[in-house]
């Protein structure tokens, strides 16, 4: 009896595993149809996905195939990868011999500036963007200039998968700007000689050595002297104009007292202030505050902004110059009793040939170059330049610099 008890028992527990085993085989058999039929839809997904974008990736690739601007696609390792016929064509070259090639080599072999060539190699090591203008050489020997704009590509974790750079060709721009520039100085020097002599000629006869003149006379001769004292300044304003734009103005940036710098600009525009009646006020100035600049066009710049703040200042009123040390900073402040700057004309402010009154009978005169001529020296200057007004309660111009 305690044999066949023994072997019934054993036999339950074989039977209790065995159950357990195909239940949880059973079980196992479930989760895996569930986790295939999820796998399925994934797969379905993903391939839907895959398509669009194929899809996509052949319709960027007609895109920059057909565009007439020069596309280059690098690797991670900044080696080309894929370029555009347009890319070819600019480059001089079969697409076929970019690849592989450094995207450094392809796009600065021919370009001269070492600070262009440093700005890109920083921009491409760094995985930063980037914009220069770099010039290109062909085996005709014919000078062709490309602008590049080129960018990181990342992925959806933001990882890096290489670099995309556009280029478009400013050649035919480059070559107006020079023309431009050549004209321009061409015809300032050409007007300049005669102008210089008829300006003398008129002041000669002003100052009487001739004897005395008829009051209309007078009158004619003074108004030819100024019109040719303000066609000068014109020409003075173009001439700098191009040198700012083409980088070619030097500047000697030294340690001066302002002090003096202020006094000085402020004497040598007393005469213009005198005519309209008004009184440049300098605030106390502690004659230590030093300023990093080129004295010369300090002065320029000083100028424009005392000449503009007396110009549209009521007869009588004054012009305040103030300075202002803060912990790492210098600021000037010239401030005016005019009308104030209307709000539909204060982003162009700083913009060539503009003026607050553009209409052929403004009083106030002037090129429209002075303050997009003073804003430029001041960031070559190392400083900065803005403003501050209100219609009807003046307009105040500060200049700042970081402290030495």
């Amino acid at each position: 009896m305690n044999e066949t008890s023994d072997y019934k028992a054993a036999y339950l527990r074989q039977k209790a595993a065995r159950e357990r085993v195909e239940g949880l085989l059973e079980l196992r058999s479930r989760e895996l149809y569930e986790a295939n039929i999820v796998l399925q839809h994934q797969a379905k997904e993903l391939d839907i996905e895959n398509r669009a974008n194929k899809q996509l990736i052949d319709r960027l690739s007609r895109v920059a195939s057909q565009t007439s601007n020069g596309v280059v696609i690098t690797g991670v390792d900044g080696n080309v990868q894929w370029v555009n016929d347009s890319f070819s064509t600019l480059m001089r070259g079969d697409p076929a011999s970019f690849s592989n090639l450094p995207l450094l080599e392809v796009l600065l072999r021919s370009e001269p500036d070492l600070r262009v060539i440093s700005s890109v190699e920083s921009a491409l090591t760094e995985f930063k963007p980037f914009s220069a203008e770099v010039f290109i050489g062909d085996q005709q020997g014919q000078s062709r200039w490309a602008r590049i704009i080129g960018n990181p590509m990342l992925d959806s974790l933001g990882e890096l998968q290489g670099f995309m750079a556009i280029l478009v060709d400013i050649t035919q721009i480059k070559e107006a700007e020079r023309m431009k520039q050549e004209f321009t100085a061409a015809v300032s020097h050409e007007l300049r000689t005669p102008l210089t002599s008829i300006m003398g000629a008129v002041d000669v006869i002003n100052a009487g050595v001739f004897g005395p003149m008829p009051k209309a006379m007078e009158k004619l001769l003074s108004a030819a002297s100024r019109n040719c004292k303000r066609l000068l300044e014109l020409i003075d304003d173009l001439l700098d104009m191009d040198k700012l734009a083409a980088g070619k103005l030097s500047l000697k940036i030294e340690s001066y007292a302002l002090l003096p710098l202020l006094e000085q600009s402020i004497a040598a525009i007393q005469s213009y202030a005198d005519k309209y009646n008004i009184h440049v006020e300098l605030a106390a100035i502690a004659p230590d505050v030093r300023l990093l600049c080129d004295s010369r066009r300090f002065e320029q710049v000083m100028a424009n902004l005392l000449s503009n703040a007396i110009k549209f200042s009521p007869h009588g009123s004054p012009v305040r110059v103030a300075v202002l040390v803060q912990s790492n900073k210098i600021r000037i402040e010239v401030t005016d009793s005019g009308p104030g700057i209307a709000s539909e004309f204060r982003d162009r402010v700083f913009e060539y040939f503009t003026q607050a009154d553009s209409s052929d009978k403004r009083s106030k005169g002037g090129t429209g170059l002075g303050l997009a001529i003073t804003r430029k020296l001041v960031l070559q200057m190392n400083g900065d330049i803005g403003f501050e007004t209100v219609v009807g309660s003046g307009t105040t111009f500060w200049l700042e610099w970081l402290t030495e």
